[in-house]
């Protein structure tokens, strides 16, 4: 299951840094927020 983690996560990476342009807000809230807890409080779904 890891590895499909991982596998999703660089898939999702690859589109976001293709289709997200570097100044829009979205970049500027992920180098603003750390997400990192989502993982961890959805982790059991």
């Amino acid at each position: 299951m890891q590895g499909e983690h991982s596998r999703q996560s660089s898939f999702f990476g690859m589109i976001y840094e293709d289709l997200i342009p570097a100044d829009h807000l979205l970049r500027r809230l992920s180098a603003a927020v750390d997400f990192g807890f989502v993982s961890e409080l959805v982790s059991d779904c």
